[in-house]
């Protein structure tokens, strides 16, 4: 309840959470509360529910904690996920909270998201520490379901926009785009289909975030990070050849999940997702596609075929890695090749093969 798109719920939620926490709680499960009542009494654009947050955590932030929060090293990037604001009624707290949980965990992989103390740093404070500091907001703007001609569409949208601490803003807003077409549509099936569409956007924001704060930090930073590249910034590089030694099983395990992203984003035809899968410039038929307005534009027209999920299903039986290190995926009359970057499958060609 703590996630509930009402703003009384979530007050009411915090309260009781206040008063029922205790010592015998066990830890993991005494963790996660407080953490969440901690989002909700800094982030909660109610003031009502924060106010309530606010004195739950003051209740439940002495009890005993597995926790020990350090500041990070000098040279490293602090995340904060800041305001989450939820504009589709469709949208329930269960899945709120997943897409909540998703995001700091996307973060937190990536940046530092932790910060000694019961608020967040100050622009001092990072000062002192030699960090640098990012907020990341997000709406989640659309869940439709829509039955049209014997067929069912989940449609999933959100938009972030990141800025720094002292309110600099890290690019333009961004919207992400996801669709699912349900193969069955049960009441129960339903329910998991529209979890996949927002499991979908949900990574495709965090990549985007992620990207754009480890681009911009290593800008603003002149040292080195170890970070991956962002994946604006990788797609800006010509591909280069990779050995086949680098694939591993891990990497093509990653393979499932990233083209159906592309196979989403291609749905659409939206430049700001196709940006997030293909590393540029895509070869079509021979043909250079240089960059994300140019791929949008070739997806319209057909020159970059959609998928459907049933072919997509299909072709993940038939994965193939040449000598070159590159993903080979055979779509009907195509064959589509991707190269590994930055912890994903990037597409990079599309070949007609008969």
């Amino acid at each position: 309840m703590l996630f509930d798109p009402d703003g009384s719920v979530r007050a009411v939620a915090a309260a009781a959470l206040g008063h029922m926490l205790t010592g015998a709680v066990d830890q993991a499960t005494r963790d996660l509360v407080v953490h969440d009542i901690d989002q909700l009494r800094r982030h909660d654009d109610d003031a009502f529910a924060q106010d309530s947050a606010e004195k739950a955590y003051q209740l439940v932030k002495g009890l005993p904690s597995q926790q020990v929060v350090t500041a990070p090293a000098a040279g490293a990037v602090y995340v904060e996920l800041g305001r989450l604001t939820y504009a589709s009624p469709q949208l329930d707290a269960r899945l709120l909270q997943v897409a909540h949980r998703d995001m700091e965990a996307a973060l937190s992989s990536a940046f530092a998201t932790r910060w000694p103390g019961d608020d967040p740093p100050t622009l001092r404070d990072l000062a002192a520490a030699g960090v640098s500091g990012f907020v990341v907001d997000a709406s989640f703007t659309q869940l439709d379901v829509t039955r049209a001609k014997g067929k069912t569409i989940i449609s999933c949208a959100a938009r972030t926009s990141i800025s720094t601490f002292d309110g600099q803003a890290v690019g333009q807003p961004v919207g992400i785009n996801t669709r699912v077409e349900p193969t069955t549509a049960g009441t129960a099936e339903l329910a998991i289909w529209t979890s996949s569409c927002m499991d979908g956007m949900t990574k495709a924001l965090m990549k985007h975030a992620v990207g754009a704060i480890t681009a911009f930090a290593a800008v603003a930073q002149p040292q080195p990070v170890a970070r991956s590249p962002s994946p604006s910034a990788a797609a800006a590089r010509p591909v280069q050849p990779i050995l086949h030694a680098v694939i591993t099983d891990a990497a093509l395990t990653h393979a499932p999940d990233d083209l159906r992203a592309l196979r989403l984003a291609l749905s659409d035809c939206d430049a700001e997702s196709l940006a997030l899968w293909m590393q540029f410039p895509v070869t079509v038929d021979g043909a250079s596609v240089a960059d994300a307005t140019a791929a949008a534009a070739a997806c319209h027209s057909g020159a970059i075929p959609t998928v459907d999920a049933g072919t997509l299903t299909t072709a993940l039986a038939h994965l193939e890695v040449d000598a070159a290190g590159a993903l080979r995926v055979p779509l009907g009359a195509t064959a589509w090749r991707f190269a590994w970057r930055a912890d994903q499958w990037w597409l990079t060609a599309v070949d007609t093969t008969r």
